[in-house]
């Protein structure tokens, strides 16, 4: 019995205006989607920064203890980059020897060297030191999203003023500020009589006039 005809097919394809305007909607969702999906992708990274940061010091201290001498850390301002090295107690060391330090409030001068060679390391990309002892040195707003405009100012070569870790554990009181993008910053604070470090939380930068930012009164995030 012969097979009946198939009626013609009504199907068409996409016409080319079509795609273009799939592919504009699309467009327009990703871009408004990226910023909600990386925010929180810089916060996570600004808080392994800090854990990093964290275990140095950590380090810094217990070398001090396993060595018997004094260990100096100490980062460059606006970069990413810290160093850790054994200083020795003598004269032009830069700080006083244990017994004669009291309540470790006072850190040595900025700008010595460490005796040793010092161990280098570096914060993940896009992560900056902030000296709040330095300078001119209040961060400028960052651009939202990864650019090579970085919060800060870059780093020059210069280097903040040392934290010394003493044998017996201890240094002196110091706080070490961390930006990443989004003009997120998050606080490791070191307490001199014990040499324990805490990280606190990450909080956002926040505008108090047309042309000055400052990092005072901003609400958690």
């Amino acid at each position: 019995m012969p097979s009946l005809p198939h009626p013609p097919s009504t199907r068409r394809g996409y016409t080319l205006l079509e795609l273009l305007i799939v592919l504009a909607v699309m467009l327009v969702v990703a871009s408004l989607t990226l910023p909600a999906l990386s925010r929180p992708f810089a916060k996570s990274k600004l808080r392994d920064a800090a854990k990093q940061l964290r275990v140095g010091l950590v380090r810094a201290r217990l070398e001090a203890i396993r060595a018997g001498a004094p260990q100096q850390f100490r980062y460059q301002p606006g970069g990413g980059l810290y160093e850790i090295a054994a200083r020795s107690t003598g004269a032009g060391g830069g700080f006083l020897p244990v017994s004669q330090e009291d309540d470790f409030d006072e850190a040595p001068a900025a700008g010595d060297s460490p005796d040793a060679e010092a161990a280098r390391f570096e914060l993940p990309e896009g992560i900056r030191f902030f000296d709040p002892l330095a300078p001119d040195a209040a961060p400028e707003p960052s651009v939202p999203a990864a650019s090579t405009e970085s919060t800060g100012s870059q780093a020059d070569g210069s280097w903040s003023t040392p934290i010394v870790f003493y044998p017996n554990g201890r240094t002196f009181n110091a706080l070490v500020r961390l930006y990443g993008d989004y003009d997120y910053y998050v606080d490791v604070t070191l307490r001199g009589l014990t040499g324990a470090s805490r990280v606190g939380e990450i909080r956002r930068l926040e505008p108090v006039a047309e042309d000055s930012f400052e990092a005072s009164g901003e609400e958690p995030l």
